[in-house]
């Protein structure tokens, strides 16, 4: 049958959960469970496909953030990168298990820094790293970080925004010609 809201709205939850296959997009389904939560996925084999391997399931997202027509595109989508030979479950995993920058800052410090630089040296990298670095983009996965971050975090190290200067400099002017 078709995965239609009819479909999503007429699954009842049962003691264990189930899955509703879609006939027009092979591997996307809607999965009840038993709380009554509705999701929608997609179910492939990787790889060659074939018996031999076995099925990976990823989660579009739940039916109440997506319609039927959204989810089976999204369904779709997967299902063509799929055939062409990637693997989304893996790629989803691998991003999950990405350093963030501060487990690569750490790394950085104990493996480079504390290795190849002078103490002085060293104590200046790790001053920078744990006073600034770490607070603003401690938590971010490392792949994530935009140039755009690199900028921000430069500007904020400023001793002296340019603003306080300009004033400084204007009421300096203000002062002597009165």
């Amino acid at each position: 049958m078709k995965i239609t809201k009819r479909t999503v709205d007429g699954a009842e939850p049962r003691a264990a959960r189930y899955t509703l296959f879609d006939t027009d997009v092979k591997g996307f389904g809607l999965r009840v469970y038993p709380t009554g939560q509705k999701t929608y996925v997609f179910e492939y084999r990787p790889g060659a496909g074939g018996r031999s391997e076995a099925k990976k399931r990823v989660t579009i997202g739940s039916a109440t953030e997506f319609t039927p027509d959204e989810a089976r595109k999204r369904a779709d989508t997967l299902r063509s990168r799929v055939k062409v030979g990637e693997d989304p479950q893996a790629d989803k995993a691998r991003a999950r298990e990405a350093l963030t920058v501060e487990e690569l800052s750490k790394d950085f410090i104990k493996h480079h820094v504390k290795a190849k630089r002078s103490a002085n040296t060293a104590s200046a990298y790790e001053e920078i790293i744990t006073r600034h670095i770490i607070p603003r983009l401690g938590k971010m996965k490392a792949v994530d970080v935009k140039a755009a971050n690199v900028a921000k975090l430069h500007y904020d190290m400023r001793a002296t925004p340019p603003w306080r200067t300009r004033q400084r400099q204007s009421s300096a002017r203000c002062s002597v010609s009165a």
